[in-house]
């Protein structure tokens, strides 16, 4: 078929066919003309051309492997009733396919895929090898190997067989074509979630992403408005049909594999599943965990060993997306101490994308807040302040205690469980309005007491990767026993509780119940108070305050706190009130063994 055939009688002088030339020059640099419309070109023009555009009605299979073009032929012929196979003059081969009217890009690329062809040649413009002509890169001519002249009826590509099955060539096929590609789905909670096939799991997306996934897998054209928004509104409506399972919440992920707790069998992470959490370790083959044991026995040092258990089973519990103990931990101590070592220990364990940070108050005030810790892991809030609690109900419900009110911006809100154990790094706890029973049974409060001397940052990165594995076996067994017996190691009773969290969100009331008396007449300066007070938070690992801080808990408490002059020297004073001697310093309460029978 000559150009003026292909203009004529294949374009109907719509001006869409063009021409170009290519040559090398003399180093060898390959070098292009202008496109030219065929009708405006000039016959010099034409005769240097060798290479023209492919037309909205042309669909053009280039093969590139020269083994694979007889059976692909063989499968056009029986497809489609007119072609033209070319050797190109190159290393492959052409098989035009002219059509009765215009194809899309995605039409086009839906034949060009079944056969497993250049897909670039589903473009609109896009240049081809002119017939009959020398190549220009090799002066060898593509020529016609085999040929049936005639047009081709479009409906043939309407229904067309991909992988065994029929895809109706609408929007809805090409999104459903594209879920086979890449599994994604569009929750009740208007979020877009896709598969991270790599990593195994669900992540939060968007349109656009979305849009850049189908382009890049199926060429299909996502800048037109009008195609854009059909897109988006088909992937919410069928995204919505392909929810996955919700796991049960005794499973926990480690790598490609979906572990039971309580049967202990596993079984491949799939996108049937609604998983969000991979934690990047494979489950090792004993519990031998030398390194870490070390670094734990150090930072509970001078308390009763059993601690050590505590640790590991707080560890256990940030691996389940279940807070069905209900739990805020608390790790309280001054700096250099431990504490977040420990912490970091546990990032390296959960990996990327499985913990945050945030605070307490935050949590408890900002509506968009909690939507960062939305299918975490685990939340560690930085040092607190006094008075930082303004909502407990919020704290409780992060605990587990009841769902959670989440809300991203730009989206409606919605409740769901929270999946994040809540970990506070604090020398001192907020001082809580709530003074419930319900409040006080969420902490779980743990002392680092240790003060190191030299700081090591590399701590965790001397650990082996083979005792990162065997915790994960050691954590499965510990949280299958913490389902048996929901109760942490030296958590203590409902009192004992009580007891601490009060000790240690207002220190100030302990000193004063331990080291002062109530005295009607006595007097004592604020700033000799403030640095008796503040030697007895040193020696317990607490937080510091300055006089005004101190003044203020104590006026709260009801204490009167006024200037007055001492030896005509204005000073501030707390009346009724006096220091007393003590022969042993007073230190906070520490559970025993004996009080832990009661949960």
């Amino acid at each position: 078929m000559n150009l003026d055939e292909i203009h004529y009688d294949i374009d109907n002088q719509q001006r869409n066919l063009e021409l170009a030339y290519a040559y090398l020059d003399k180093e060898g640099t390959p070098k292009w003309s202008k496109w030219k419309k065929f009708i405006d070109c000039d016959i010099k023009f034409k005769e240097k051309a060798n290479n023209r555009t492919i037309l909205p009605r042309e669909i053009v299979l280039d093969i590139e492997e020269p083994e694979r073009f007889d059976k692909i032929l063989k499968d056009v012929k029986k497809e489609f009733e007119f072609y033209s196979a070319y050797k190109t003059g190159s290393k492959g081969y052409h098989i035009h396919l002219f059509f009765k009217k215009d194809l899309s890009s995605e039409e086009k690329l839906l034949v060009i895929e079944k056969y497993d062809c250049d897909k670039q040649k589903a473009t609109n413009r896009c240049m081809i090898a002119l017939e009959n002509v020398p190549h220009w890169k090799t002066g060898k001519i593509k020529t016609l190997i085999e040929s049936k002249e005639g047009i081709n009826d479009a409906a043939k590509i309407e229904i067309i067989e991909i992988e065994d099955k029929e895809i109706i060539f609408t929007r809805r096929g090409q999104i459903e074509s594209f879920w086979k590609e890449q599994p994604f789905f569009y929750d009740k909670n208007r979020i877009f979630w896709l598969w991270d096939d790599e990593n195994k799991k669900w992540e939060i997306s968007d349109e656009i992403d979305y849009l850049n996934s189908i382009q890049e897998i199926l060429g299909v054209e996502t800048i037109d408005t009008k195609i854009r928004n059909e897109l988006i509104a088909g992937f919410k409506q069928i995204g919505r049909k392909h929810n996955p399972k919700d796991i049960k919440k005794y499973w926990v992920q480690f790598k490609d594999k979906i572990y039971d707790v309580k049967t202990g069998k596993s079984f491949d992470a799939t996108p049937e599943y609604f998983i969000t959490n991979p934690i990047p370790w494979n489950v090792g083959e004993s519990e031998d965990t030398p390194t870490i044991d070390k670094y734990l026995d150090d930072w509970v040092k001078g308390q009763d060993p059993s601690w050590k258990d505590t640790l590991y089973e707080i560890i256990a519990y940030n691996i389940s997306m279940d807070k069905f103990m209900q739990r805020i931990i608390a790790l309280c101590g001054g700096g250099s101490n431990g504490k977040g070592t420990f912490i970091k220990l546990n990032y390296k364990f959960l990996g990327k994308g499985n913990y945050v940070s945030s605070e307490i108050k935050a949590l408890s005030e900002d509506r968009f807040e909690a939507s960062t810790i939305y299918r975490k892991l685990l939340c560690v809030m930085g040092e607190v302040g006094y008075g930082d609690l303004r909502n407990t109900n919020q704290l409780k419900k992060i605990a587990g205690e009841d769902k959670l009110s989440f809300q991203f911006k730009n989206k409606d809100s919605f409740t769901e469980d929270n999946t994040a154990t809540g970990i506070c790094l604090t020398n001192a706890l907020p001082i809580t309005p709530d003074k419930s029973k319900g409040f006080y049974r969420k902490w779980l409060i743990i002392d680092f007491l240790n003060q190191f001397n030299e700081i090591n940052e590399n701590l965790i990165d001397k650990i082996p990767d083979i005792e990162f594995n065997n915790l994960a076996k050691k954590c499965l067994r510990i949280l299958k026993e913490l389902y048996k017996n929901p109760k942490f190691t030296n958590e203590g009773d409902f009192d004992e509780r009580t007891k601490r969290y009060e000790e240690r969100s207002n220190p100030v009331m302990k000193f004063v119940e331990g080291q002062c008396e109530e005295s009607p007449g006595a007097k004592i300066s604020l700033r000799d108070f403030t640095n008796a007070c503040n030697k007895y938070l040193i020696d317990n690992h607490l937080r510091v305050l300055n006089a005004n801080q101190i003044g203020k808990i104590l006026r709260d408490e009801g204490f009167i706190v006024v200037s007055r002059k001492i030896y005509e020297i204005s000073s501030v004073v707390i009346l009724n009130l006096k220091l007393i001697t003590r022969e042993e310093p007073l230190e906070l309460s520490k559970p025993l063994q004996s009080q832990l029978d009661i949960t």
